[in-house]
């Protein structure tokens, strides 16, 4: 074999294996490839109802990394005016109702559904799909990067009717007080003077009597002595 014959020979033998070992351009679509998970555009939110959702992942492709989702129900404002969230003064702050979580497992693709309850009809409310940690109330702010879908639910009637009645609301113990005491009021009775009972009924007007007679004895006694 000839010096030009054994050096094709030996490039083609290297063509041949830098070829096999080469990544294909297919490798780079195989549908096997992980997904991030915490990149909100790499997930899929299918809504099943109002309470209910479907997560997984775009092109059912397995998650890189373990991934926490929440899914809650929020009571608004009574006053809330119907307009979108942002920027809107009457859409927030927003209570906690309804809560439940789930953990999409690294190496997984597989779809989770989670379901929530409701606040009563006769309230505003809002529902957010959104990664951990829980918000139990929502501001002005919204869920911010935590976000991944959501919507609100306008109430159909003005009325509360639940089936179970609401909590009385607690009464506060009124602070320890002393009534002021009302000063007695004076009465003076009546002053009835009796004459003592001796068996014999002496009215006063004979007894005034006899004593003015007496006096009148006297006093003429006297003066006829006098002459």
């Amino acid at each position: 074999m000839s010096l030009l014959s054994k050096g094709l020979f030996a490039l083609a033998a290297v063509t041949a294996i830098v070829t096999a070992t080469a990544p294909s351009a297919h490798a780079t679509n195989n549908p096997s490839t992980c997904v991030d998970g915490s990149v909100r555009s790499n997930l899929t939110v299918a809504w099943n109802s109002n309470s209910n959702v479907t997560v997984g992942t775009k092109g059912d492709k397995p998650l890189c990394n373990d991934v926490n989702i929440f899914f809650s129900s929020y009571t608004m404002p009574d006053n809330y005016n119907g307009q979108p969230f942002t920027g809107n003064p009457t859409a927030s702050p927003q209570t906690i109702f309804g809560n439940t979580s789930v953990v999409m497992k690294k190496g997984e693709n597989k779809k989770v559904t989670l379901a929530i309850d409701l606040p009563a009809s006769c309230k505003n409310i809002q529902v957010d799909v959104y990664y951990a940690p829980k918000i139990e109330t929502v501001t002005s702010k919204g869920h911010g990067n935590q976000y991944i879908s959501g919507k609100i639910i306008k109430k159909t009637v003005d009325t509360c009717t639940p089936e179970t009645p609401p909590t009385p609301p607690e009464v506060p113990t009124p602070e320890a007080q002393t009534p002021e005491t009302p000063a007695p009021e004076v009465t003076v009775p009546e002053t009835v003077t009796e004459m003592p009972h001796t068996g014999m009924e002496v009215s006063a007007t004979a007894v005034v009597g006899t004593v003015l007679s007496a006096a009148t004895y006297a006093g003429l006694y006297v003066r006829s002595k006098r002459r």
